[in-house]
Parts: C-alpha cells; sequence; structure tokens
C-alpha cells in the first residue's frame, strides 16, 4: 500500500475506529487526534497487508479477540516517566501517609494498600514502591505496603510485570530512591536496568478497564492513583468512575488525579485536601448532605504558603542560566537568588547568600563544576546538583562529581528537553533540599560505574577535529585541548585574519607542543597542528581521507568564512552557543548548519561522544 493511501483512511473510517476505542476503552478521540489515528492505523495495515480500510474492520471483526488488544495498546498514549507529579509524594510524606499510618494501628493492621489505575508501563508502581521503601523504614517500620498496578493495554502489563527499563529512563529518578533497587542487565540488554525482586514483591499487575471494575471488587485501598487519565473523559464517565473508585477507598483514604483535573461538578463525597487531592471522609464526619452541598462547586484548600527554595545557579552558559529561572519560579516554590558563570563566582555568590541548594555546570571556564568541589564542597555546603552537558556515567567527570559530594545529577536542559526535564530538575532539587543526605549514594555510584563512557578509543578513530576562530579565542582553544586527555585525535587549530602571526604564535603556544601545519604532512594522533583559514583547500585536502571530521566554530566568524564552512562536504559541525556577536548572520548560517551549539567548554565531550554512537552502531 502506498503512501497515497493513507488518504483513504478517511473520515468515516476513523469515525468508526474512534466509535470502537470509545467502548472499548472510554477514551474519546476528537479532530485534532485524526491525523495520530490515520498514521498509527497506516502503519498497522501495513504490516496486516490489508490494502483497504474496509479490509482493516473485517479483520478486525473476525479477530476481535486479539485484534482489538492491539488496537488499544496502538491507540492509546502511555506518555509518563518516574516521580511524575512529585507535588503528590510530598504530601503523602508530610500528611497522607501519617493519616494512613495512625488508622492502621488503630486497627490493628500493618499493611498499606494502593492502586495505580492506567499505570501504563509501571513507573508510577515503581515510583511509588522506591519512596514507600525509602520513607516507612524511617516513619513506621511496623507498616509495610502492597500496590496494584492496572492497565487496559496488555502489552503495559507485560512491561511493568518484567520492570526492566532503559538505563536512560532510571535517570530521572531522584538518587536518594534510585541506587540499591536497580540490576544491570548483560548481553543483549546491557543499556537495560531491572527492578530487584525486593520492590518487586510489593507489586502486583493486570490487565484492568476503569469502566469495568468487577475484578476489584471486595477489595479497598487506602490511597488510589488515577493521574492523567480524566482528561480523555466526558463529565458522566468522570462521574461514573470516580464514583466506582471512591466504592473501593477506605474511609480516610485518597484518592488522586492529575495536576490538571479536578472533580468539580461531580456529585461525590469527598473533601479536597489538595491539588488534585481528595479525601473519602469517615461515616460519622460528613453528611451526605453536607457532602453533595460541598460537590457543587469543590474548592481547593488554602495551602499555607511555605518559603521558596533558594537557589543559586552556577553555568558559564547564559542561555542554560535563562531555561533554569525560567523553571525554577515562584509558582513552583523555588527563588533563583543569583547566578554565576563559573566556579569562582560561584564560591563568593554561595557564601555570601547562603542558599538552600546549588546547580552546577561541569565544563566552565577558569574553574570547573569538578574542581570546584575538590576544593569547595564540604560537610556545611548547600547540597549541590549537577545540571550539566556532561553524561553522569562519563567517570572522569559525572562519577567523580558524585564521588566529591554532589547530591544528584541531571543533564542539561535544551529548548526541545525543556519540558521533560523541567519535572525531574524540580523534583531533584526538591529532594536535595529536603533531604540532603548522601544514603544510598554509594550504591548509586557502583550501578552507574557499570555503564561508564570511555572515549579512550576516540584518539584511533580516524576522527580530526578542526577548530575555526579568531585570534581571541586561543584561551578558548586552550581550554578545549585540555579536556582532550592524553590520548585524542589530531587536532588543527584554523585561524582567520592571522595569517601573518603564524611563527609568533607557534613560538607561544610551544607549551603545547603546537606545529606548523605544512604540505604533505601525515596527521598524528597527539598531535596539535596550526594553519590559516587561507590554507583551507590545503587542509580539506588532507581530510578527505579521515573517517569523521568535527569543525568547532568559536567566536564571531566572517560571513565569507561562514559561508565557506558552510559549503564544506562531509563534516560535522559544533557552533559554540553566543548570544553577542556582531555578525549574527553568520552566526545563524551556522548556527542552522550545525549538529549541536553548545558552550565551547562542552564542545569536546560532545564530539567525543557522537563518535563513540557512530562506533556502537558500526560495532552493532
Amino acid at each position: 500500500m502506498s503512501m497515497n493511501k493513507l488518504q483513504q483512511l478517511n473520515s468515516e473510517f476513523v469515525k468508526e475506529i474512534a466509535d470502537i476505542m470509545l467502548q472499548l476503552t472510554g477514551v474519546q478521540f476528537f479532530d485534532k487526534q485524526s491525523g495520530m489515528i490515520q498514521s498509527r492505523l497506516f502503519k498497522r495495515m501495513i504490516e496486516l497487508d490489508v490494502k483497504e480500510p474496509a479490509a482493516y474492520l473485517r479483520y478486525l471483526k473476525e479477530n476481535y479477540g486479539t485484534e482489538s488488544k492491539i488496537l488499544v495498546s496502538l491507540l492509546t498514549t502511555h506518555h509518563t516517566f518516574f516521580f511524575r507529579e512529585f507535588f503528590h509524594f510530598d504530601f503523602l510524606l508530610k500528611e497522607g501517609l501519617t493519616k494512613v499510618i495512625a488508622e492502621l494501628r488503630a486497627q490493628n493492621q500493618n499493611k498499606i494498600r494502593i492502586w495505580s489505575a492506567a499505570c501504563s508501563q509501571g513507573q508510577e508502581v515503581y515510583s511509588l514502591a522506591l519512596f514507600l521503601e525509602y520513607h516507612l523504614p524511617l516513619i513506621a517500620p511496623d507498616i509495610s505496603y502492597e500496590i496494584l498496578g492496572t492497565d487496559i493495554d496488555i502489552d503495559c502489563i507485560k512491561i511493568a510485570k518484567n520492570g526492566v527499563y532503559r538505563f536512560e529512563q532510571i535517570k530521572e529518578i531522584p538518587s536518594l530512591y534510585q541506587g540499591k533497587h536497580w540490576q544491570k542487565g548483560t548481553g543483549d540488554i546491557e543499556s537495560f536496568v531491572r527492578i530487584k525482586e525486593s520492590i518487586r514483591n510489593h507489586c502486583q499487575f493486570m490487565t484492568s478497564n476503569l469502566f469495568d471494575m468487577s475484578l476489584l471488587m471486595g477489595q479497598n485501598f487506602h490511597f488510589i492513583f488515577c493521574r492523567n487519565v480524566f482528561i480523555y473523559f466526558n463529565q458522566i464517565q468522570i462521574s461514573s468512575v470516580s464514583k466506582n473508585m471512591l466504592n473501593l477507598l477506605h474511609p480516610g483514604g485518597y484518592l488522586f488525579l492529575g495536576l490538571s483535573e479536578s472533580l468539580n461538578g461531580v456529585d461525590i463525597a469527598v473533601e479536597q485536601t489538595g491539588p488534585s487531592i481528595y479525601l473519602k471522609p469517615k461515616a460519622d464526619s460528613l453528611s451526605k448532605q453536607v457532602a453533595s452541598k460541598q460537590q457543587a462547586q469543590l474548592v481547593p484548600p488554602v495551602i499555607e504558603k511555605v518559603p521558596s527554595i533558594r537557589v543559586v545557579c552556577v553555568d558559564d552558559s547564559p542561555i542554560i542560566l535563562t531555561l533554569l529561572k525560567k523553571i525554577l519560579t515562584a509558582e513552583y516554590g523555588f527563588d533563583v537568588v543569583a547566578t554565576a558563570s563559573n566556579g569562582m563566582e560561584a564560591r563568593e555568590v554561595i557564601q555570601k547568600l547562603k542558599p538552600d541548594v546549588v546547580t552546577l555546570d561541569i565544563h566552565m571556564p577558569m574553574m570547573t563544576g569538578v574542581d570546584y568541589l575538590r576544593q569547595f564542597y564540604s560537610d556545611v555546603h548547600p547540597p549541590v546538583i549537577m545540571v550539566s552537558s556532561v553524561s553522569r556515567e562519563e567517570v572522569e567527570y559525572g562519577v567523580e562529581s558524585l564521588v566529591l559530594g554532589a547530591t544528584d545529577f541531571i543533564e542539561k536542559p535544551s529548548l526541545s528537553t525543556l519540558q521533560e526535564k523541567s519535572e525531574e530538575i524540580r523534583t531533584k532539587l526538591r529532594c536535595a533540599h529536603a533531604f540532603n543526605t548522601q544514603n544510598s549514594k554509594e550504591d548509586l555510584i557502583d550501578l552507574i560505574k557499570k555503564f561508564k563512557v570511555d572515549f579512550s578509543s576516540v584518539g584511533n578513530s580516524g576522527l580530526v577535529r578542526v577548530s575555526v576562530s579568531g585570534l581571541g579565542e586561543l584561551q578558548k582553544i586552550r581550554t578545549m585541548i585540555s579536556q582532550m586527555g592524553e590520548k585524542f585525535p589530531p587536532f588543527i587549530i584554523l585561524l582567520h585574519g592571522a595569517q601573518s602571526f603564524v611563527p609568533l604564535l607557534v613560538e607561544k603556544m610551544k607549551d603545547l607542543k603546537v606545529h606548523r601545519l605544512e604540505d604533505h604532512v601525515v596527521l598524528k594522533s597527539n598531535h596539535i597542528y596550526l594553519a590559516t583559514f587561507e590554507q583551507g583547500d590545503m587542509v580539506n585536502k588532507m581530510l578527505s581521507v579521515q573517517n569523521h571530521c568535527h569543525y568547532l566554530i568559536l567566536g564571531d566568524t566572517p560571513p565569507d568564512i561562514a559561508a565557506k564552512v558552510c559549503r564544506t562536504k562531509d563534516i560535522t559541525l559544533f557552533q559554540e552557543e553566543n548570544v553577542n556577536l556582531a555578525n549574527k548572520s553568520s552566526y545563524q548560517m551556522l548556527q542552522k548548519a550545525a549538529f549541536e551549539v553548545l558552550p565551547y567548554t562542552s564542545i569536546i565531550y560532545h564530539s567525543s561522544k557522537s563518535v563513540m554512537e557512530k562506533i556502537k552502531k558500526v560495532a552493532a
């Protein structure tokens, strides 16, 4: 079936599929989701070698038992992540757990029961388990827990039961809850981790439809989480599902919805105790008549305002500092009281302002984040969260920063990842502020080391790096050279506007053992060469026989040179992030052509990382 056939998945067909999905799941699809339905069904029809919409509908009818499950999996969205909407976990610790534990003890019981409805691939269930595994032994060692996760998608439940996730996925878990509970995979799944049996033993999973809770009859829960589900339901469905959930909730238990959801307008006997948090009152505490009146318009309770968490952000990138200020606002309980662009500035600011928590970059001029920790971190220092372009499993910088005292690690947000990274940053800062502890960090470090990034093979990979800059960027070039380690690929310093200065510069940089680039020279690893942009044709000829060529563009680039760089074939371009340039059009031209735009202090790391990814792909 050609792509043109996609046009045949017309509105009538899409509506029929949407009606079937409504019957199966209760999820309502609207016109704005028509494109998604068409695209996913088109792929499914190719898999089945079904050429017409009518033929697919016949196939669905004839194989309804299996295909309906596949259809549900295909068209339901399962966007979730560990420790999503951390406000609810914070509420559990400050209020919810205390009250439920008191009730349990009064009834001579010792197990908290939780239901995670629409649990997707299990992240919410395991987040709750990891949270309780840490806090219950501290606040109620006599109390255990049991969590049931349900979802309509059978494939999601299989993943949840297995408890296997990509290592990248668990990075978002605060270090406090992460370290000792994960095992690294081996062989074909060496880039995955599995949650340990000690956690899985507390968790059960099964497929279930929220519009048919018969499988749960007779069960009672102290907490029910049904977050980010009601946004797909109409008011009648919300009323029906929430009332059925309330029947499964212990008096004094809590129902949690997504932070963008509410029970406003639903006639149900609950009290709102926080944003999207609802308490089922005990029978003697609230009459049905009073409850009915309250439900006409549930009003969130007045929450006592607590002081904002005061943050100092340290980064040499103005763009990253701007993003952090957008993420850490008063709306979320933060106050960025100051910023600094390197470790020395940070030292002075932190001593003066005494913030609650610090975000710290690694690659910065004058003093790196690792050097800052090495010199200034102590037991009385505010907790430090690394926010870096370096992966935390990079031993020299990422792991070392945790060893030296950093509480947690976050890989930097970009404009494209801002939304998903924002909650991780806020959650980890809250945890660092509330529980400034090094507990379990040794286990975390051991796990991270098993995924260590080793760049030693980059030096012999056939890569050549070429920095393109003016004379004013020589100190930046020295910084980048210092980051390349003992074994590095050939490095060419290609200067514009410096033809008459080459002999002087070679002498000035003799401490780096810089060689003047001459024709017919064989480029060697661990060697640094100096040339002018006028020698560009000669350089390109030399580079034509190399496996990889990375151009590193620093500073203000003249338009003619920017255009020539952009025309150069078979190169990977890294552009220094800069906001104060005379040649803005040149910067924009290079920015469009660049593989990545980064602070100059991060370019060498990302250059090496991209080569390692290519090496892995070739090996695979």
